[in-house]
């Protein structure tokens, strides 16, 4: 009687398989209505799917392969200008504010990298405004102005190794891929700036780089966003090694790309420019940095470039511990606020027909609509303590390669298409369109 009495209790009772899935269930219920009614950032506007689980940002990223950031500006189309994209951030489109956000006095906690290329140590991916401060401070001396003349000559050799590869297909009379060859220079240099040694890939038949392994790294940084354990960490030097060279190898060379393809496409540019060039260095075989910064027309040619290459397209966030005020909006301490610089530069209001390649928007000291200084919203190397470190090596090499290209080459382009320099998925930094073959040409000597 008394083991019918216990087998009769037993199978009353819930397995524990089920009294798992009723726990996990009562949970994820509980989060959902948290998340929704009870978070700090309940009351933003928002797409409530985005502010239950973060996998929605995960279905852009992983399955549609960096595509949120164009749906966050469908987004702000439907919701305005703050937006609540995932359970724990929200993210505001007004380039007016882009400054006030990341101001230069204001140092300030940076969560959601650290875990996207497995280099939690590296001053980019750096989580603490203070550990930040420390870690870029020890950079900073080798990326100043005077640094980078006192390295100038190593620049210079490299550019003339350019030319010389450059040369070859024209005496070949075969195609020259510039979106191959220019990771190639901006590795190369780099290399040599920060290790003091190369791997000589202009000098590779095919112009070998780390272009697709960054590549590569910026897709599985969105599975790491999800998946912080998908990424293995790696020690505190090479976390910023890796950092480094590949934000001195990508941003720069993409630059590149945009600018050639859009002087080389457009005749009236390429012979505005070109004359310039000529005028400064009638001896077609001079380089010089200095002369060539100040060249108004070539300046406005990078600038433009600068601008539609925007650095990096991920989202770049904030954390503060203070409340922050936006319009009638007040986002409580502690919560995570990103901004973006491409929406600044396709801001239709600043930068008219903002997809199209035109330097004379930038000649002759320009103005906004409302009378602010253009300058202002060139956000491409960031703004605040967090900007781009390496801006003015990134400037030299563009001024230094810009200049040597047009004053002594002309190209044709091969079946061109703009796809090739334009945001195709969002890894982080900006990667073109899947089926492109890069921005390929056909070379000529100038006789000039």
């Amino acid at each position: 009687m008394d083991s019918f009495s216990a087998g009769t209790n037993r199978a009353a009772l819930p397995s524990l398989p089920i009294l798992l899935a009723g726990g996990i269930i009562i949970y994820a219920l509980g989060l959902v209505v948290y998340r929704l009614y009870l978070h700090p950032l309940a009351k933003f506007p928002g797409p409530r799917i985005a502010a239950v689980t973060s996998f929605y940002e995960g279905y852009f990223e992983i399955v549609q392969k960096g595509q949120y950031s164009k749906h966050i500006s469908k987004l702000h189309d439907q919701y305005g200008p703050i937006v609540r994209v995932t359970p724990h951030e929200l993210h505001i489109r007004d380039s007016h504010f882009f400054e006030e956000f990341y101001g230069k006095n204001l140092h300030l906690d940076k969560e959601g990298w650290d875990s996207r290329f497995g280099a939690e140590g590296g001053v980019l991916t750096t989580v603490n405004a203070a550990f930040h401060k420390r870690r870029r401070a020890a950079l900073l001396p080798m990326f100043s102005r005077r640094s980078i003349l006192d390295f100038i000559h190593i620049i210079y050799r490299h550019i003339d190794t350019l030319s010389i590869r450059i040369q070859e297909f024209e005496a070949g009379k075969e195609p020259l891929n510039l979106t191959h060859a220019f990771p190639a220079l901006t590795g190369d240099i780099i290399m040599d700036y920060f290790f003091g040694f190369n791997y000589a890939q202009l000098k590779s038949p095919d112009f070998s780089s780390f272009h697709e392994a960054f590549i590569k790294l910026g897709g599985t940084g969105h599975i790491a966003t999800q998946f912080p354990w998908f990424l293995p960490s790696h020690k505190r030097l090479t976390e910023e090694a890796q950092i480094v060279v590949g934000g001195g190898v990508e941003t720069t060379a993409f630059t590149l790309s945009i600018a050639a393809f859009h002087i080389i496409n457009t005749p009236r540019i390429y012979e505005r420019l070109h004359r310039e060039l000529v005028e400064a260095f009638p001896n077609r075989a001079t380089l010089e940095l200095y002369p060539l910064e100040q060249m108004a027309y070539l300046r406005a040619c990078i600038m433009e470039a600068v601008r539609l290459s925007y650095g990096l397209s991920a989202r770049n966030p904030r954390t503060r511990r203070m409340p922050l005020v936006y319009k009638d909006w007040v986002v409580p301490s502690g919560s995570c606020v990103s901004m973006s610089i491409p929406d600044v530069s396709h801001d239709e209001a600043i930068f008219p027909s903002s997809s199209e390649f035109r330097p004379e928007r930038w000649l002759d000291s320009p103005l906004t609509p409302d009378g602010q200084p253009l300058d202002r919203f060139m956000v491409s190397f960031g703004r605040g303590t967090r900007h781009c470190m390496g801006m003015n090596l990134a400037w030299t090499e563009l001024y230094l390669t810009l200049g040597m290209m047009f004053r002594r080459y002309r190209f044709e382009l091969i079946e061109p298409d703009v796809r090739d320099v334009q945001i195709g998925h969002d890894y982080f930094i900006p990667v073109t369109w899947e089926g492109g073959k890069g921005v390929r040409v056909f070379v000529e000597s100038c006789k000039d």
